[in-house]
């Protein structure tokens, strides 16, 4: 029986000769298409190449940053509306909770005043009786 290890041993020099045939076969760096695509390896390392940034697409990674840019600015601007609008709203409601309270003390300060005034009518009613 073929332990895991031998099996490994036996793999390993096989997949060699067949990437070293492949890269013999373009000496100077030129693929095809076919040859990065057969190997998995080679079509990972392209896909990630192709997502780097490269001299050509600096353009538009420059529309991107724009983009981005412009987008914080807008949700910035929008938080500071909100800001405001929380705060007009803040204030409005400690005026009136102000007013309310003006409101209590005045009525409180007018209710021995009231009080005498409702004390002289029954005082004039009862001695016109």
């Amino acid at each position: 029986m073929v332990g895991l290890g031998a099996l490994r041993n036996m793999i390993r020099p096989f997949a060699r000769t067949v990437l070293n045939r492949s890269v013999e076969r373009f000496p100077l760096g030129i693929s095809s298409a076919s040859s990065t695509s057969s190997t998995p390896e080679l079509s990972i390392i392209n896909f990630r190449m192709s997502m780097l940034i490269l001299g050509e697409n600096m353009g538009c990674l420059k529309l991107l940053s724009d983009h981005y840019f412009y987008v914080l600015d807008i949700l910035a601007s929008e938080a500071n509306k909100r800001k405001v609008q929380v705060q007009e709203a803040k204030r409005k409601k400690v005026e009136k909770r102000v007013e309310r309270k003006m409101a209590a003390v005045a009525r409180d300060r007018a209710w021995p005043v009231r009080l005498a005034q409702l004390q002289q009518l029954e005082a004039a009613k009862a001695a016109k009786s």
